[in-house]
């Protein structure tokens, strides 16, 4: 009796130590993340709504240089949730409430055991931000044990990149070494859907490079320029000048990321020379009466000038002369439209001038305009891009030398330049060249009685040289 009694207390000590040695893991590494359900409901274009607003009054008050948004906790959320779970149309839809895709963001392989998604989404801090996965292992439809990963990110700007290092991996309520919290992480989100957890970051994040060898997400500022121009084409030459004039201010807070641009400092002064008032030349006969009174003062130019007679063109003929040549092909407009709220959508509209010409003593300026507006609002937010440029001929073509350029009180380099008005006539530039072709100035001067010999500027006029050949 007494070898049965030890021996029955020897297998209960045994047991004990066996559920304690199993139950401290379990507990250690148990922890209940709630995920922030009731954000992925709330309105989720708040954000483009604020920017709206910012729009509106960048607009209606002319000194306004900033436009202020914050890019919410609740905003960033949804956007994990929208662009890693986008696949599970059930998730918080009544209409599948009885069902573990309604419940769970993302459910694992099928089987005896699986593991849920609750969620992935951030806890945002002042210079750090979490980020939570949140897991619940299931038996059919019975929850048997619940944990979670919490990564705590740094946030630093090293000269234009911003670098988020993890310094904190806590694995329920056990905080682990950083190499073996996110080995561990690797481990478990490759497990629930065969990814590793650099595929899954770098495959949800439109821009920017993670490493988990170096636990650091890298964003350069290129990088943010490059995923503008790609995605909204109409955004970037604003972006470009932004981000190359230090007109982006990033702030990390408590629940959000402030961003500040500086748009209103781009927008066109008074002082910038308005467009030539001028009828464009579009038929025939337009073309005919020009040639007739230019014909007349070719015939007088030889009179008064006869070793080397030249004819004296005004702005207005010049620049009639220009948008002939060019016609429309340097004209840039796109629509795009921005959700609100859910039920009200507003279309903007960017759109550009036809190059144009002003010329004051010696000097000529080429111009281009760029027009932002939006439906309902009278007013627009003009920016208007200034080239100094020279003329001169190459053989029979007319080539304006584009030198530097500026934007408000902005200088711009003429790689700047040229990269700007790229995006919207790739090779109407080359190599800081505009060139009037022959046959370009065949079709405007048909009928003229002359070959241009050279081309300059004197007095605010654009003077040419010509043989007469009438």
């Amino acid at each position: 009796m007494k070898i049965l009694k030890r021996i029955l207390i020897i297998l209960a000590f045994t047991f004990v130590g066996l559920l304690i040695l199993v139950s401290i893991p379990l507990i250690m590494f148990s922890k209940n993340y709630k995920v922030p359900t009731t954000q992925y409901s709330e309105t989720e274009t708040y954000y483009m709504k604020h920017v709206d607003n910012e729009f509106m009054a960048l607009v209606e008050d002319e000194t306004k240089e900033f436009m202020h948004t914050t890019l919410s906790e609740v905003y960033i959320n949804q956007f994990i949730k929208n662009e890693l779970f986008k696949d599970n149309t059930k998730y918080m839809d009544e209409a599948y409430k009885g069902e573990l895709e309604y419940k769970y963001m993302y459910i694992g392989s099928s089987g005896a055991m699986k593991a849920a998604i609750k969620g992935i989404f951030s806890d945002i801090k002042e210079d750090q931000i979490d980020i939570i996965l949140s897991v619940d292992m299931l038996a059919g439809k019975t929850k048997l044990y619940q944990t979670g990963v919490l990564l705590r990110v740094d946030i630093q700007n090293e000269e234009g990149t911003y670098v988020l290092r993890v310094n904190r991996v806590v694995f329920g309520r056990t905080r682990l070494p950083l190499k073996n919290g996110l080995g561990m992480t690797n481990y478990i989100v490759k497990k629930l859907n065969g990814k590793t957890l650099d595929e899954v970051i770098n495959g949800s994040l439109p821009l920017g490079l993670f490493t988990s060898k170096d636990a650091t997400l890298t964003i350069k500022e290129d990088d943010v320029v490059d995923y503008v121009q790609q995605s909204h084409t109409s955004y970037a030459t604003l972006v470009e000048l932004i981000y190359n004039n230090d007109l982006l201010q990033i702030d990390v807070i408590d629940d959000g990321i402030n961003l500040d641009l500086g748009i209103g400092k781009l927008r066109r002064p008074n002082t910038d020379p308005n467009r030539p008032i001028f009828t464009p030349i579009t038929t025939p006969a337009e073309q005919a009466a020009f040639m007739m009174d230019l014909n007349a003062r070719l015939a007088a130019g030889i009179i008064t000038n006869p070793t080397n007679p030249y004819v004296d063109l005004n702005e207005v003929e010049a620049n009639q002369i220009l948008d002939y040549a060019l016609k429309d092909d340097v004209k840039f407009e796109q629509e795009f439209p921005i959700k609100i709220s859910p039920t009200e959508m507003v279309m903007y509209k960017m759109e550009s001038s036809n190059l144009f010409l002003t010329m004051a003593g010696n000097v000529l300026k080429l111009h281009l305009e760029f027009t932002i507006s939006r439906e309902n609002i009278v007013k627009t937010f003009n920016i208007q891009l200034n080239m100094n440029s020279t003329i001169a001929m190459d053989g029979e073509d007319i080539v304006i030398t584009m030198l530097d350029a500026n934007v408000s009180n902005i200088n711009l380099s003429h790689e700047a330049v040229m990269a700007i008005v790229d995006l919207y006539n790739p090779g109407m530039f080359v190599d800081g060249k505009l060139v009037v072709t022959k046959q370009q100035l065949n079709e405007m001067f048909y009928g003229a009685e002359m070959v241009i010999n050279d081309v300059e500027v004197i007095n605010g006029q654009l003077r040419l040289y010509y043989t007469f050949t009438g």
